[in-house]
């Protein structure tokens, strides 16, 4: 069964640069969710680095 909830976080413009500067190690994408309805990018590169997920 599929969850149709996810979580995300917003950040307000004004606080985004202390957010990113708080950022330790880096952010790891541990797993992406595709639909019938998902973006495809453009970008490549990206393209490429999402598409590793798919299985």
């Amino acid at each position: 069964m599929l969850d149709r909830n996810h979580n995300e976080l917003w950040i307000p413009s004004e606080d985004l640069a202390e957010f990113n500067a708080n950022i330790v190690n880096g952010i790891q994408v541990v797993n992406v969710y595709f639909t019938d309805r998902s973006f495809i990018s453009e970008n490549s590169e990206l393209r490429d680095k999402l598409n590793r997920f798919k299985k």
